[in-house]
């Protein structure tokens, strides 16, 4: 990052480039897109078992699955308008995602 500070520095001292907007990366987005889908899908396990408590049923087992929306971070930092900038990476990454989960449900 400081390569990076020191660059993006040089550009905006120079009068030449207005830096406006850094955007960054996470190196394995797959990965962590995944991790919250399975994280989207044992959340849906509660509502689904608690609504079927209440209904006196039980799931029995799931028929469909859609995935919803899994979205990472929009990446964007905006930078301050003077000559001089340091860039701090975000120290936490949030990722979310939804899921649509069909039950087939039976008497208890």
């Amino acid at each position: 990052m400081a390569a990076v500070d020191e660059a993006v520095n040089r550009l905006a001292a120079s009068g030449v480039v207005e830096v406006r907007r850094i955007t960054d990366a996470v190196a394995s987005e797959r990965q962590a897109l995944n991790e919250v889908r399975r994280a989207a899908v044992l959340d849906a396990r509660e509502p689904a078992r608690i609504y079927a408590e209440a209904a006196e049923l039980k799931p029995v087992e799931i028929t469909e699955i859609t995935d919803g929306e899994g979205s990472p971070p929009d990446g964007y930092a905006d930078m301050p308008r003077s000559r001089v900038a340091q860039i701090i990476p975000p120290a936490v990454v949030t990722f979310s995602a939804a899921v649509t989960i069909r039950w087939r449900i039976a008497p208890r």
